[in-house]
């Protein structure tokens, strides 16, 4: 994202520090994220990964897809420093959520629409790995939906990795984010 023209590239944001205490420092821990949009043959691909760096910043304590556990520091208020605005976390947060690894999609636009990767087989159960439809051939539940065709394109789900593109109001906000919040 160092490159605004074609708005693609790695960039390491540095969002705050967190309290020490919550994984056993005494010091506050550096918290940062990597933001990367990559070309590809269909279109921008998002990566988005953090890290909750050790006090010495020689190997991470939290790291990767871990925007559950930054959010959770966030709202438990558990930064003693935060760079982004409120405001810019949350929408970041959201942007982490749906839209990292865009071309790995397992359900097509409709599968998508329809939420088949909400579904359980058992209502009254938790949303484990062993109670979700998409998990399941319909073989073994009747309620399965791993490889059941679309009714309205007919692509079987979880079958191949499809792309989904990313809207122009999350690259304008990405590259906002980074102007923003990234070293000058």
């Amino acid at each position: 994202m160092n490159n605004t023209q074609n708005k693609t590239g790695k960039t390491t944001i540095e969002l705050g520090r967190v309290k020490g205490e919550n994984y056993g420092y005494k010091r506050s821990l550096a918290v940062t994220v990597d933001i990367e949009l990559k070309d590809s043959e269909k279109g921008l691909v998002l990566s988005i990964c953090g890290y909750i760096w050790n006090t010495k910043r020689t190997n991470i304590i939290c790291g990767g897809q871990c925007n559950d556990e930054l959010k959770h520091l966030l709202f438990r208020q558990q930064f003693t420093t935060f760079k982004p605005t409120f405001k810019d976390a949350r929408r970041l947060f959201q942007i982490w959520e749906r839209w990292h690894l865009n071309d790995m999609r397992a359900g097509c636009e409709h599968q998508r629409k329809a939420k088949w990767d909400e579904k359980l087989l058992d209502d009254t159960k938790p949303a484990t790995q062993n109670n979700m439809a998409t998990w399941t051939y319909r073989k073994d539940n009747p309620k399965g939906l791993l490889a059941e065709p679309c009714p309205e394109c007919g692509y079987k789900y979880g079958t191949a990795w499809l792309f989904e593109t990313i809207p122009a109001d999350v690259i304008e906000f990405l590259t906002q984010f980074v102007k923003t919040y990234g070293d000058k």
